[in-house]
């Protein structure tokens, strides 16, 4: 449970889960791990009812954090991604090219999306840097398809990205840094 004198500073809302951020850091998950989106480490899909701590490498302090329909993304105080899922619409499988296993998606506990340093916020598929730059996100946590969004104005199907336009619209410029909002 929470510490006393603990108090929780943000919450994200997946398809069938939930997150919320403590003061202390800590990221707290629950809900329906069908795609491992929780990133609990469980290799099976399961039901979690009650909060659990999850666990980032290095013991990373998180500052952010975010849901997509069946993936997490926490963002840390140095602007490290660390993500967690397997069923995201965009996502594929990727080969690891040190174990050559096959990996889905981003895997079952926080996996460090290095390719996106610097991250101030995620929405949907996109994540936006601090220099003021949208990204995709990449389709696993092995592809090296980490590109920039060329296109903000439209979609592949000619239709207006909204999404784009929504993520920068989240985040604000001070002192020439941009910084997302509480």
């Amino acid at each position: 449970g929470f510490a006393e004198g603990t108090y929780i500073t943000a919450i994200a809302a997946g398809a069938d889960f939930a997150l919320a951020l403590d003061s202390t850091g800590t990221v707290w998950a629950w809900g329906s791990n069908e795609s491992r989106q929780l990133g609990l480490g469980d290799s099976a899909a399961s039901v979690v009812r009650a909060p659990k701590a999850v666990t980032i490498p290095g013991g990373a302090q998180i500052a952010a954090i975010y849901a997509g329909d069946v993936s997490s993304y926490f963002i840390s105080t140095a602007g490290t991604v660390y993500a967690a899922g397997t069923d995201e619409r965009f996502m594929t499988t990727g080969v690891d090219s040190v174990t050559g296993e096959s990996v889905k998606g981003y895997g079952n506990t926080p996996t460090a999306l290095s390719l996106l340093a610097h991250t101030v916020e995620i929405s949907d598929r996109y994540a936006l840097k601090s220099g003021g730059t949208i990204w995709n996100l990449p389709q696993s946590a092995v592809s090296p398809d980490i590109r920039k969004a060329s296109e903000l104005g439209s979609s592949a199907n000619g239709h207006p990205n909204n999404l784009a336009v929504a993520i920068a619209a989240h985040s604000e410029r001070v002192d020439g840094e941009v910084t997302g909002s509480a």
